[in-house]
């Protein structure tokens, strides 16, 4: 187990067990963040999103399993109390139209009893080559939004004996791609 801090605000916690001795380790490891400052993270999302959080917090669950180079997995982001959008701020008249944009998405697909934005990111592939689920990804942010919210809690739907055991990987993705968010 490894326990640090985070930025400013937040923690991170790592658990799972490695087997550091093949050249492409086996692993299976759960990773949560929690209490991050979404305001901390600014400098990224203005590089990669053009967007800058006025206020909000991030919390993440993932779950990953590899052997012998092909993993399955996802990551669970979850935002809460969002803001991005300022009247105040300074800029183009352009990115205060797509901050506003964005913060009308979060606003739309806000869980409102939680006051959160969540999905589930399905992973699988191999090392070298990640496949992530797009649209299970963006489906899983209308569920949280409308039907059910999201917790920070890992799943146990990943399961490295699954490999151990001799499983086809492939139908363990299938079955991955399947399973409820």
């Amino acid at each position: 187990m490894l326990d640090a801090q985070i930025m400013k605000t937040g923690t991170i916690s790592i658990t799972g067990k490695m087997n550091i001795l093949k050249d492409v380790p086996d692993m299976d490891i759960v990773t949560l963040i929690d209490d991050l400052n979404l305001t901390e993270l600014n400098e990224l999302t203005r590089a990669y999103a053009n967007l800058d959080f006025e206020k909000g917090g991030f919390k993440m669950v993932s779950e990953i399993a590899m052997k012998d180079g092909e993993f399955i997995g996802y990551v669970k982001p979850i935002l809460s109390d969002v803001k991005i959008f300022s009247l105040k701020g300074k800029g183009k008249l352009r990115n205060k139209l797509w901050q506003g944009f964005m913060g009308l998405m979060f606003e739309i697909t806000e869980n409102q009893f939680k006051n959160q934005t969540s999905t589930k990111i399905p992973l699988k592939g191999h090392y070298k080559d990640l496949k992530v689920g797009f649209l299970h990804s963006i489906l899983g942010i209308l569920k949280n939004g409308f039907i059910h919210a999201s917790e920070i809690e890992p799943d146990d739907s990943i399961d490295f004996d699954d490999f151990d055991q001799n499983k086809n990987v492939l139908n363990k993705v299938n079955d991955f791609l399947k399973m409820k968010l």
